[in-house]
């Protein structure tokens, strides 16, 4: 009897030991997976900061060219494109293909001696939620006339999205751009018009 006794107080604490060593097991492996956790919200954190920078950046690069711009009002486009082609972005800040843009626009007006005129949309349409804030201005580019019935309506199109560029004489669209384009396509339509011959 005395010998079972022995047996059983050894199976128990074997079994305890086995326990405590399965404990200590499960112990180490949570701490990995939260210390895992915490690394991963840590270059969650990181990204999001850096994604965060990077927009901030962006932004100020954009800002950055259109101040080589001309800015102006829908209401000014009239009086601007009088006997003149004139050459208008309409563009938003928030808008990553308004980045990429910008800067070819640019490229080009410069090498061409094009003062480039730029019109911010986001004061005159909210995109995101489909409201029109400034009904004067919309309507003034919404109701622009083309030269050719190619181009009658363009502006009710281009009011769409952004960028879109528009090509403007005597208050009439001879012709437009509906988002983004490189910048050798851009040259082909700068020729086609006969700008900076």
């Amino acid at each position: 009897m005395k010998n079972k006794i022995y047996i059983i107080l050894g199976i128990q604490t074997l079994l305890t030991l086995i326990c405590i060593i399965l404990t200590i097991l499960c112990l180490i492996k949570v701490n990995k997976i939260n210390n895992t956790y915490k690394d991963s919200s840590t270059v969650t954190e990181e990204n999001n900061i850096n994604e965060t920078e990077s927009k901030e950046q962006d932004i100020d690069n954009y800002k950055e060219v259109i101040n080589n711009f001309k800015i102006i009002t829908a209401q000014d486009i009239e009086n601007e494109s009088k006997n003149n082609l004139i050459v208008v972005m309409l563009g938003r800040e928030n808008c990553g293909y308004c980045h990429m843009y910008a800067p070819v626009l640019y490229n080009i007006a410069s090498s061409y001696n094009i003062n480039i005129r730029y019109i911010d949309y986001a004061s005159i349409y909210n995109l995101e939620n489909w409201e029109i804030i400034d009904e004067e201005a919309y309507n003034i580019i919404y109701n622009l006339k083309g030269v050719e019935s190619t181009w009658d309506g363009f502006g009710i199109t281009s009011l769409e999205a952004t960028p879109a560029t528009l090509f403007i004489k005597d208050n009439k669209i001879v012709y437009g751009i509906s988002g983004y384009i490189e910048e050798e396509d851009l040259k082909i339509v700068f020729a086609e018009l006969g700008i900076g011959e």
